[in-house]
């Protein structure tokens, strides 16, 4: 494997390989070091609404208006009492187009105000959006009452040994669920593996196989040739899946051969490690 990727050397920074419970290939150029993690943020923010649900704080299947009755203008107002928080971390309905990326939140002082009053549509369809995961966020801290950042530390950091990271807010002071993350590869590592062990991690139950189960089930056609969407997971037909970030950080998980893979790059054509990754491991 790390042979095959030598032609990507120059552009992948680490590369670790987990399989059958052991770290069994390694490349790091920088051990330890706080990769930004792009949309990897968006698959731990899944993560810890699934601890939420399993908590009883939080049911998929209830509408946005329920968390912001009181944020909505009227516009709006009928459009999020028929979406479901299920939509929007399949992405399936709800905004025309994506947005909340980068280049907008420089210009943004509110971003839930902002993205209360963006035009919806009734279409149901995958749309790739900052904004979902975004809200996600705003409403597990809503659901639970903590900060977001402070519950992710104890349900999920804590269990999986990760003691240093960074995270972006935002202008009104919420975890920002879409982007942001920074952490190591081989912490980043250890969502597979959780993922992977349906579950558990050190032999303790992190969140339940119901929701790994059902956040890693194909929901929608994502618009790319053989892949899908879960719950801010990406769905291959191979019964593979991932987390993906947009230069190419990748966590993938293939629980038939039993392998978690982990990347960190500067590919601005990620999709090629991607292809190389599902040829590699079908």
């Amino acid at each position: 494997l790390m042979l095959d990727l030598f032609k990507y050397k120059s552009d992948v920074n680490d590369m670790i390989v987990y399989e059958n419970g052991h770290v069994v290939r390694e490349y790091r150029e920088r051990s330890g070091f706080l990769y930004e993690q792009f949309s990897i943020t968006k698959s731990f923010v899944s993560t810890l609404l699934g601890i939420a649900i399993d908590e009883g704080y939080i049911n998929v299947d209830q509408k946005l208006s329920f968390y912001f009755k009181d944020n909505l203008c009227d516009v709006n107002r009928t459009f999020f009492e028929n979406i479901s928080l299920r939509d929007v971390l399949t992405m399936s309905r709800g905004y025309k187009k994506g947005m909340l990326f980068a280049h907008e939140r420089k210009t943004i002082n509110n971003y839930l105000d902002y993205c209360l009053k963006l035009p919806l549509s009734k279409n149901k369809t995958f749309i790739y959006s900052n904004v979902n995961a975004y809200l996600i966020g705003v409403i597990i801290e809503k659901a639970t009452g903590w900060k977001l950042i402070d519950y992710m530390d104890k349900k999920l950091f804590a269990p999986l040994d990760i003691k240093n990271y960074e995270y972006e807010t935002s202008p009104e002071g919420y975890f920002f669920g879409a982007s942001g993350l920074k952490i190591s590869t081989y912490d980043f590592l250890k969502l597979g593996v959780l993922y992977l062990n349906k579950g558990v991690y050190n032999e303790k139950m992190i969140v339940s196989s119901r929701f790994i189960e059902d956040a890693t089930s194909n929901k929608i056609d994502a618009n790319k040739k053989g892949c899908g969407y879960g719950y801010f997971w990406w769905v291959n037909e191979n019964g593979s899946y991932m987390a993906s970030g947009k230069y190419g950080q990748i966590c993938f998980v293939n629980p038939k051969k039993s392998i978690v893979v982990s990347v960190n790059s500067n590919l601005h054509k990620s999709d090629v490690l991607i292809d190389y990754l599902l040829d590699k491991f079908k």
